[in-house]
């Protein structure tokens, strides 16, 4: 039978490899004749035996057990180097059945000759952890996990002893893909354990072990939808787990007490979020459409399968065995996104948040639409609501309407600190905490300058600029250039109302400050972006401004009026001064 690699055969003839029936008496031929071939430059092989490649496995696995029972080291040796030949091969039935569960154990045995690692290949296989013994799991599911942690264990501990490694490694890749495919498949088919398993996760009555395990088992499907699938079928696949419950269950799992549940879960948001964040967009409105119809919440996938608690809609966390939801997904996220709790898990909320507003740097929706967005620092020309995809529009407006307060609400409880003689105490803040007010300063500034004037309502609390302006007092450079960049966005918007509101609220003043610290590194972005506020103040020719920073500010331009910026707004508004005098 002939047996060749449809995976690394690329349109190039395969060298063909004849291999007789194996015997105790003719090993050394067989090794001759892999050896010699594999040696020669082609990277292709077709394999021609006389019986099917299981019948010729097990033929040599018999070989090999008679030969340990002899004793017989040095014919043992040639069914090891049989074995590293075929591996050499890439030979793809070959190498399923080497990481059958029926086989992999004895041909483990088999290379095991060649290892230099202190415990057997036997042994490191048997303690290495195994997804399929904590998950409840069918059966066609289990066999799928365990020959995927069979190839994986190949590709770590095996793939050593081999002098040609490339073909095998290739065939490896091909093999765990085509597994995963099939993993996500048999879940797709089995409606009734997608559920079990959904209901696992959030149920509080269960063992946080095996909440954990099933939460673990989800995102490892979920990364290799996101990674192996073509965008289609990933996004039918995620699909059919929304139909399920997959992303109630998740809000119920990522406010956990458990943080091991909470920050599975985010991940979990997060790989959906990059498969098709529209499908998410789509689930949010139609949970505020329910709550806004005045039902008693949102059902989940655990009222349909017998789980018992429940949610708050305010900040903390809940008990995730709760059969209904009285918020929606995004006010969720943006509950653990502000909550000092989930520091290490900031950045991927905060990745999920800039999606499901529209502004990761490319999306791709269901249908195939793709909207560029700004990158953070940039000046972006303001996109008109006509412009905007109606799904995300739809989530814009339930997020201005609902979610500032959520949004701002650490910026809301920072204290306002008044300077005397030009001292001011510095915001203590750890490094977790500055990465977290850089983001979010990046996110107001991109939505000021991606959306205009619709989002300016959100800087309209009591005291926000004063309270962003807090920032400043931060000893970490990036906290301080991307308040400024809020800053500037909001000048960009061309409104008096808000213009109004930062003299009120002494942004200025603030600002004139940090000139300190702008002024130390004369290269460094801090100081560019100090200059360029200025200029786009002058540019846009604010007068409001220019008459505020000369009128109230004059005394304390010292260290900066040697800038050419400040040099132009002192000539801009003398010469005010002459024309209104004329």
């Amino acid at each position: 039978m002939s047996f060749v690699n449809p995976v690394l055969l690329r349109g190039n003839h395969a060298l063909t490899i004849e291999l007789p029936l194996p015997t105790a008496a003719n090993l050394s031929e067989v090794v001759e004749i892999l050896g010699s071939s594999t040696r020669r430059p082609t990277p292709r092989f077709e394999l021609k035996v006389p019986v099917p490649a299981e019948t010729y496995v097990t033929q040599l696995l018999s070989i090999f057990d008679a030969l340990r029972e002899a004793n017989d080291e040095v014919a043992m040796r040639s069914i090891f180097k049989i074995f590293t030949y075929l591996l050499i091969t890439a030979n793809i039935p070959f190498v399923i059945l080497f990481v059958k569960e029926n086989y992999v154990l004895r041909v483990l045995d088999v290379l095991n000759l060649g290892s230099k690692k202190k415990s057997s290949y036997r042994e490191l296989l048997k303690n290495t952890p195994r997804m399929d013994e904590t998950v409840p799991l069918n059966d066609r599911l289990r066999l799928y996990l365990r020959e995927v942690d069979h190839l994986e264990f190949f590709k770590k501990n095996v793939l050593s002893l081999l002098a040609k490694k490339r073909q095998f490694l290739e065939t490896i890749d091909q093999l765990l893909m085509w597994r995963q495919i099939d993993i996500i498949n048999e879940l797709l088919r089995d409606t009734t354990l997608s559920q079990q398993l959904l209901a696992i996760a959030q149920d509080t009555q269960t063992p946080i072990d095996q909440r954990l395990n099933v939460t673990q088992f989800l995102l490892h499907i979920f990364r290799h939808a996101h990674k192996d699938m073509s965008h289609f079928a990933a996004n039918s696949f995620l699909r059919v787990m929304v139909n399920h419950g997959f992303l109630d269950c998740v809000q119920h799992v990522l406010r956990d007490e458990q943080h091991e549940m909470r920050r599975a879960a985010t991940m979990l948001i997060a790989c959906a979020a990059r498969i098709d964040v529209e499908q998410m967009q789509m689930h949010i409105l139609a949970q505020a459409e329910r709550l806004k119809a005045g039902t008693a919440g949102i059902a989940t996938a655990s009222s349909t399968n017998g789980s018992n608690s429940s949610s708050s809609g305010s900040g903390g966390h809940a008990g995730t065995g709760a059969n209904t939801l009285t918020t929606t997904l995004l006010q969720t996220v943006l509950q653990q996104w502000t909550s000092e709790d989930e520091d290490d898990m900031e950045p991927q909320l905060y990745e999920i948040i800039q999606r499901i507003l529209g502004m990761g740097e490319m999306r791709v929706t269901s249908s195939h639409k793709r909207q560029a967005v700004g990158v953070p620092g940039n000046i972006l020309v303001s996109q008109s609501i006509f412009d905007d995809d109606p799904v995300t529009g739809s989530v814009l407006k339930l997020f201005f309407a609902r979610c500032t307060p959520l949004l701002l609400r650490r910026i809301d409880a920072l204290a306002i600190e008044s300077r005397r003689e030009e001292q001011v105490p510095p915001l203590e803040l750890t490094e977790a905490q500055a990465k977290f007010y850089t983001h979010l300063c990046q996110l107001v500034q991109n939505l000021l300058e991606q959306y205009g004037p619709r989002t300016k309502h959100i800087l309209h609390g009591p005291h926000i600029f004063e309270k962003f302006a807090q920032l400043f007092r931060s000893t970490y450079i990036e906290v301080n250039l991307h308040t400024l960049r809020v800053f500037r966005a909001c000048i960009g918007l061309r409104d008096n109302e808000i213009y109004r509101l930062m003299v009120n609220q002494r942004v200025i003043s603030h600002i004139l400050w940090l000139s300190h610290q702008a002024l130390r590194n004369l290269n460094g972005a801090l100081y560019e972006e100090y200059i360029e506020f200025f200029d786009y103040i002058l540019l846009r020719n604010l007068t409001l401004l220019i008459n505020h920073i000369m009128e109230k500010h004059s005394n304390h331009l010292g260290p900066i009026e040697h800038l050419e910026p400040i040099k132009a707004i002192t000539a801009k508004y003398e010469m005010q001064k002459r024309y209104k005098v004329s």
